[in-house]
């Protein structure tokens, strides 16, 4: 993703596609705080 998105957990949430990570789908979580 070129932005996160809010997801479960109230987190941000973003991936980085396998074509950039020898073929491994990446998640990348941060808490939100408000």
């Amino acid at each position: 993703n070129k932005e996160p998105k809010r997801g479960a957990d109230n987190k941000w949430v973003a991936f980085v596609h396998p074509k950039g990570t020898n073929g491994v789908l990446v998640e990348l979580c941060q808490e939100i705080e408000e």
